[in-house]
């Protein structure tokens, strides 16, 4: 049983600090609104509870409700993939010249 009221405790402790971060997100995400600001706010979190990802805001971007690969803490390869493009067409061209 003590084990059961120590997970119990953690979650609820997880659960009070991730609806704390939810409600200032929105409070900001209303006050900008207020004041005819824009503001798109993010939050990706991974924990015992699950993962959690939060658009807010009155943006585009927020209106479309998804989160780009660095908003979720995942790496971007665009540049990779432009630099790879870039070497293949250099390639490509230097063999077609022959």
């Amino acid at each position: 049983m003590s084990e059961v009221a120590i997970l119990a405790a953690k979650y609820g402790v997880e659960t009070k600090a991730l609806a704390n971060v939810l409600r200032n997100m929105s409070d900001e995400t209303v006050n900008a609104a207020k004041e005819n600001v824009q503001i798109t706010a993010t939050r990706f979190q991974e924990d015992s509870l699950g993962k959690t990802e939060v658009i807010m805001g009155n943006t585009d971007a927020a209106k479309k409700g998804k989160l780009t690969r660095s908003q979720a803490g995942l790496p971007d390869y665009t540049l990779a993939y432009i630099i790879a493009a870039v070497v293949i067409v250099i390639f490509l061209a230097l063999l077609l010249k022959r």
